[in-house]
């Protein structure tokens, strides 16, 4: 007995993509847009300034331009215009004054090579007279040469050799003495440089900046840096001491009775209650007469040395 199988015929089936639920949702339901959104400053925060520097200089803008600075970016527009506008005139002064410089040192220039090349035409045509008098040489001197470098000439080569390690070694020194000169001006000018920087440290100090203010607007700009330098100058030519810079302001303000309780030396000390204080000595007017028992402020270096007179200070 046969059994007879049919195969059914297989169907293919398609699977339609099923949207997801995320899809459905992204397409169906907008997403919310987030209430939280970034401060931004309001425009009524922002303040005009109409002010503008040109190097250390501020400067107030033409009340015209005062309408067109609506915001912040005009107002740095218009401060960077009339920045560079202002710059323009010192920077036209400083070119000119360079142009004047290199025209002076450009005919300087020349004629210094107009000198070369007539001295060096004398010595080509052997006009010696002409070339010593062009240098204003004394006829002494070219005749003390010309009867050394005879008697050079008739000397031994152990003579010579001798005078020429002369010669050699008394170049060297000078030009050892000529580097130790400029050596010592640099110095110089270094310490200079480093006194003027601390003398403006110590004189912007804030227990020293206000007397300094004070006696600057009394006695006109820079006066007090002035007295702190006589004071070192004094000490130095009356003592024979150097002053530090802190000890010259110090000195000052002493004679200014400036010094500030916050000073170490006459900080106020804490009083017991039921304890005797003691009087602090003070210092004995030192000028003469019946006049006003404050002290003068020394104005010279003169006044200085006569009130250090007065104190019994000798040189």
């Amino acid at each position: 007995m046969e059994i007879e199988t049919t195969a059914e015929p297989v169907v293919d089936t398609v699977v339609e993509p099923t949207e997801t639920p995320t899809e459905a949702t992204a397409t169906e339901t907008p997403v919310e847009a987030s209430t939280e959104a970034t401060p931004t400053t309001p425009e009524s925060e922002w303040k005009a300034s109409f002010k503008y520097k040109v190097k250390d200089s501020e400067h107030d803008m033409p009340d015209w331009v005062h309408p067109l600075v609506k915001d912040a970016d005009t107002e740095k527009e218009m401060k960077t215009l009339f920045s560079r506008g202002h710059g323009i005139e010192d920077i036209k002064t400083e070119r000119q004054t360079l142009r004047d410089e290199l025209t002076e040192v450009r005919d300087s220039k020349e004629s210094i090579d107009q000198s070369l090349n007539t001295l060096s035409e004398y010595v080509q045509k052997g006009d010696m007279k002409s070339f010593f008098e062009a240098l204003q040489i004394p006829k002494d001197l070219v005749m003390k040469y010309a009867v050394e470098e005879l008697k050079y000439s008739e000397m031994s080569p152990e003579q010579r050799s001798k005078i020429d390690n002369d010669r050699q070694v008394n170049q060297q020194l000078q030009e050892l003495q000529y580097q130790n000169q400029t050596l010592q001006q640099q110095s110089e000018q270094a310490r200079v440089s480093q006194k003027q920087f601390e003398l403006s440290n110590a004189i912007s100090r804030p227990e020293v900046a206000t007397t300094a203010q004070t006696f600057d607007a009394r006695n006109g700009a820079g006066a007090f840096q002035r007295e702190v330098v006589n004071q070192g100058v004094l000490a130095f030519h009356t003592e024979g001491v150097e002053l530090t810079t802190d000890q010259a302001v110090g000195k000052v303000l002493g004679l200014l009775g400036a010094l500030t309780p916050a000073d170490p030396a006459v900080a106020t000390p804490n009083v017991v209650p039921g304890q005797a204080t003691t009087a602090k000595p003070v210092i004995p007017n030192m000028q003469s007469g019946g006049g006003s028992p404050v002290r003068s402020v020394p104005r010279s270096l003169e006044d200085l040395r006569k009130l250090a007179d007065g104190m019994g200070v000798r040189p």
